[in-house]
């Protein structure tokens, strides 16, 4: 019984002496622990403290980041607005320009009908100085064959006066001649068909008597009657240019 109980002493004794080396190992490690975490916590701390500081500088940082990237979209977004007015205002040059090109082409069409009635008027202009010319030919040559047939009736003019005269001295001849009258009516020419007829007989019998070699002219030969074709439709056409260049000058 006596063992047992010191059996059982030893082993209390040796409980407690493990017991005792368990608490002091705990106690040991609690401490290591409890720097650990107390270093931990003044790292933590300073982290803060540094951060704390560091946070004006951060929050200014930020803060200025952001401006500069504000300022940078405002100034984009300005640079896109100035090219949309831009391409507005391009597209409203492009409109003006397009009208006044359309504009061009209307006067450039109208100028070229212009020029084709310009040169109408200008074949106009020459046909009507062709037909100018041509009348004008025919009018010097009318003009000329007046004149041939005035020079003709001037010296047929002087050779019925010529004969005339010759007529009036044959019979101041006959009145005082000692031939019987009615030899002397009978010689004469007679007058009955008409003055002009017989002036123009007894001219010529009177130059066949006194031997005048003067031979009258023929007959007059008659004017033509066919004339140019009216200038109706000439004047029409003189009237027509004048009437386009007052519109062209207008």
């Amino acid at each position: 019984m006596q063992k047992t109980k010191d059996t059982f002493r030893k082993t209390l004794v040796l409980v407690e002496e493990q017991g005792s080396k368990w608490r002091r190992d705990a106690a040991l490690e609690l401490d290591i622990e409890r720097q650990k975490y107390e270093q931990l916590i003044d790292k933590y701390h300073t982290e803060y403290q540094q951060l704390q500081d560091k946070l004006p500088a951060l929050v200014q940082s930020a803060v200025r980041e952001l401006k500069e990237e504000v300022s940078a979209l405002q100034e984009r977004l300005r640079e896109r607005e100035e090219e949309v007015t831009r391409v507005r205002e391009e597209g409203q040059l492009v409109r003006e320009q397009q009208a006044q090109v359309e504009q061009l082409q209307h006067k450039l069409q109208e100028h070229q009908q212009e020029a084709q009635e310009l040169q109408r008027a200008h074949r106009e202009v020459q046909q009507l100085s062709k037909e100018n010319a041509a009348l004008h030919e025919e009018n010097c040559l009318l003009q000329e064959t007046v004149r041939r047939e005035c020079e003709e009736r001037a010296e047929l003019t002087a050779a019925l006066s010529l004969a005339r005269e010759q007529l009036l001295g044959v019979r101041q001849t006959a009145a005082h001649s000692s031939i019987p009258h009615s030899s002397a009516s009978s010689s004469l020419p007679s007058l009955s068909a008409g003055h002009s007829r017989d002036a123009v007989t007894g001219g010529r019998s009177t130059a066949s008597w006194h031997g005048n070699p003067r031979q009258l002219l023929p007959a007059l030969t008659r004017l033509t009657t066919e004339r140019p074709a009216p200038l109706t439709g000439t004047r029409h056409h003189i009237s027509t240019l004048k009437g386009r260049k007052d519109k062209h000058s207008c």
